[in-house]
């Protein structure tokens, strides 16, 4: 049984984030449902209980409850996605091209996403002080570190993703 869910944005946002393919049955439905009643309560009591701790302790803690808070349900999505098979592509021999444009178009996304995660940890990374601590200077961290770290991953994110999206190609005969 199948239902159309195009005007709800989260599954939209599913779709896009995750590369889904076609329409989501019930069962898809009741699993994200399962998704969202057991991920965005635990975002919920880290992100408070993190900056309640912070009051009590006069710490900064709201970064490790930022960072627990938002890691934890991408992970949890990204694994309940992958069990339920709605990452992979199954096709026809005629349509195998198109197959893997759009993984092509997945593969930027989900290297982009990792560029953005790599830089908001380098900009976390300076604002906890971590490299001050090792004597490094504002100038050599911004200006060598972080594009030299940039310039060295990108790359082997990219790579990564482009062959496990291909490997997610499956070919039927028809």
């Amino acid at each position: 049984m199948k239902k159309e869910y195009q005007s709800k944005i989260y599954y939209r946002f599913l779709k896009w984030f995750y590369g889904i393919e076609g329409d989501f049955t019930t069962d898809h439905e009741l699993e994200i449902q399962k998704l969202s009643s057991e991920v965005y309560p635990f975002m919920i009591t880290v992100l408070i209980g993190g900056f309640l701790l912070s009051m009590l302790f006069y710490t900064d803690l709201t970064s490790w409850a930022y960072l627990i808070a938002v890691g934890y349900p991408l992970a949890y999505q990204a694994t309940t996605a992958r069990k339920l098979g709605w990452d992979k592509l199954t096709v026809v021999p005629s349509q195998l091209k198109e197959a893997r444009r759009k993984m092509f178009r997945k593969t930027l996304r989900m290297a982009l996403f990792y560029v953005i995660v790599l830089l908001l940890t380098t900009v976390w990374l300076w604002q906890s002080g971590i490299p001050q601590e090792a004597g490094t200077t504002f100038e050599v961290y911004w200006k060598i570190a972080v594009p030299g770290v940039m310039v060295l991953y990108t790359p082997i994110i990219f790579m990564i993703a482009f062959f496990s999206n291909r490997r997610k190609i499956k070919v039927i005969k028809e």
